[in-house]
Formats: structure tokens, sequence, C-alpha cells
């Protein structure tokens, strides 16, 4: 293995982890108990909204750790996706 190819595995377990983490608090703040693979679309979607909401309103969270910001931020943009979601479920 490469390490251009080891670098995009990385890349894609370090987003799938993201995406279930953040998934899991949203749904968690919204108070609903589902499984992982539920927990993980919110969360990769939200990875989207929340990252581009922040880059266009110029956001800034203050938090220093690279990683803990992309939770907070796909947590934010989860929150955004799985509200209006609930409405019309």
């Amino acid at each position: 293995m490469n390490i251009e190819t080891r670098a995009l595995f990385v890349f894609v377990i370090v987003g799938l982890v993201i995406g279930v983490l953040s998934g899991g608090v949203a749904a968690a703040m919204l108070g609903s108990h589902t499984s992982v693979l539920r927990c993980l679309v919110p969360g990769l979607i939200g990875a989207f909204v929340g990252g581009g909401l922040f880059r266009v309103l110029d956001i800034d969270v203050g938090v220093k750790n690279r990683l803990f910001l992309e939770i907070v931020t796909a947590s934010v943009g989860a929150l955004i996706v799985l509200i209006p979601a609930q409405f019309i479920a």
C-alpha cells in the first residue's frame, strides 16, 4: 500500500468516525436513541452543511483542536439536518 492510498484510507476512516460521533451527538441532543447507521448519515450530511454554513457566515468557534472543531461543526450541521427531518417524518 503506497502513501497516497494509505492517506486516503485514513481520511475516509476519520470522516466516518466524525460522522458517527456528530450524528450521535445531534441525535442525543434531540433525545432519540438510534443505530450507528442512522447516526452516520445525518453526521456526514451535517458535516457538509455545517462546514458550508460556518464558512459562509464566517463563524469562528475558537477551538484550536482541528478534530474537535470538525466534530462541533458536523454536529451543528447534523442538528440542522435532523430538526426538519423530525417534522417531516
